[in-house]
């Protein structure tokens, strides 16, 4: 018989054991002694078990008959993983300018370097040409749709509002939609394009870290003003005008107080408003930020939400949970539904359908890893022009091919983690970023046994 590495075993307030099966996504209650045998592999003891007991541990995938059957199911599985179909990203970055100075900014390096850059008319023509290619070559992978974004730098700077309208005619030509990613702060200059394009327009995205003090110190103009105000006045405008809004708060341990932004929304009457969302994000850039806070913290403050107001799950989505995604759907059934499918990779630029067409005439493989001339992955302003070399390395960026990865026992619950971090640390992104993975699942499991909740 075959006992697989990929099971964690934590032990309980109550000297039985909680066993997760990272492979098959099982989660049970088993008593001391049967753990000891697993993690034994003795398969004298094993075969002693009782046939029903036996049979149930096979079917939960925690023993094989063999080694190969234990990675023929892990095959079935990546397998299944692999041919499921999902959209292809293409994000448009007119410019690399903005007019905040975010506490956090992922681009701050970029904004310095190359601010003055913005795309011409021509260029867009470009980009449009690419997206064409790129959509319908079988050189990359399929894809269930596209999606389109349009983010910057600030995207709607006041100055560029006729390369944006240009982007929304290209948009009408090839009948389709597309998302704004904006600091919120010029809404007004560009109420009148919205409403001339919003069959154009699929939603706006605005970002509102917390109630004023704590947005203004996180987000505020160049010159120090605060901006919480001006986005306030923006959100009312829009939803006045029937806009979709998603408003994203971007969380680290400086404004981990999420109740206190959830009871602004509501206070706002924004929550009822059917054209309304919010987003809570961890802040995830690891080129600069030092105040990045653990799955775990995130997690219980947004669950204590949920609690508190049952009713916000329909009104508020959570991103970057992925490492206790499904961990917590199974142990804290009821609050937050994140139910997802083993993770072989960590997110869109690993899969490679993500496509990033910037203003230096660059195509980028990552949000975070745009205007870093290394990592570009081809250009498009001279026809499409892409490195295969560096896309199928992005693209095959997968646990299944990265060794240090393979026997771990979270492999399938953080997908080897973020590649960009991975370069950042190692100048290679098929080197895991584990940042404390392994101990934030076992600070999880502690905080419920501790609450007395397994």
């Amino acid at each position: 018989m075959f006992v697989p590495k990929k099971i964690i075993y934590k032990k309980s307030f109550d000297g039985n054991y909680l066993v997760i099966n990272s492979t098959t996504g099982m989660i049970d209650i088993m008593e001391e002694e049967l753990v000891k045998v697993l993690r034994e592999c003795d398969e004298e003891k094993l075969s002693q078990l009782d046939s029903t007991l036996l049979k149930k541990l096979e079917d939960r995938g925690y023993i094989f008959p063999s080694e190969e059957a234990y990675k023929k199911l892990y095959r079935d599985i990546y397998e299944k993983f692999a041919s499921q179909k999902q959209p292809k990203i293409f994000a448009i970055c007119p410019t690399y300018s903005c007019n905040l100075k975010c506490t956090y900014c992922y681009e701050e390096d970029v904004i310095d370097k190359k601010s003055d850059l913005k795309m011409s008319t021509e260029m867009i023509d470009k980009v449009f040409e690419a997206i064409n290619e790129i959509s319908n070559s079988p050189k990359y992978v399929e894809s269930s749709e596209n999606v389109f974004y349009l983010y910057g730098g600030e995207p709607l700077m006041p100055e560029n509002k006729y390369l944006v309208e240009y982007i929304f005619e290209k948009m009408k030509q090839i009948d389709k939609k597309i998302e704004i990613l904006t600091n919120g702060t010029t809404i007004k200059k560009y109420i009148d394009l919205f409403e001339k394009y919003r069959d154009q327009l699929f939603q706006i995205q605005i970002s509102l870290d917390g109630i004023e003090e704590v947005h203004d110190y996180r987000r505020p103009f160049k010159n120090g003003k605060g901006t919480f105000k001006e986005i306030v006045e923006n959100v009312e405008l829009l939803l006045s005008k029937n806009f979709k809004v998603v408003l994203r708060v971007n969380v680290d341990e400086e404004n981990l107080d999420l109740r206190t932004v959830y009871d602004f929304i509501k206070d706002m009457g924004w929550k009822n408003n059917i054209n309304f969302m919010s987003i809570f994000s961890r802040v995830m850039c690891p080129k600069t930020f030092k105040h990045k806070v653990s799955e775990n913290k995130f997690l219980k403050e947004v669950n204590e939400i949920f609690k508190y107001d049952n009713s916000a799950k329909t009104t508020y989505m959570v991103r970057d949970i992925k490492l206790l995604a499904h961990i917590s759907t199974v142990l804290e059934s009821g609050k937050l539904d994140m139910n997802v499918p083993p993770l072989f990779n960590y997110c869109d630029s690993t899969d490679g359908r993500y496509f990033a067409f910037c203003p230096d005439g660059k195509i980028y493989p990552c949000d975070q890893s745009v205007g870093i001339d290394e990592l570009a992955i081809g250009t498009f302003t001279d026809g499409l022009q892409i490195d295969f070399e560096k896309y199928l390395k992005w693209r095959n960026r997968k646990t299944i091919n990265m060794e240090k990865c393979r026997n771990c026992e979270i492999e399938l619950f953080c997908g080897g983690g973020c590649a960009l971090a991975s370069w950042v640390a190692n100048n290679d992104i098929y080197q895991p970023s584990c940042e404390g993975y392994k101990e934030t699942i076992n600070e999880y499991l502690e905080d419920l046994i501790e609450r007395r909740m397994i």
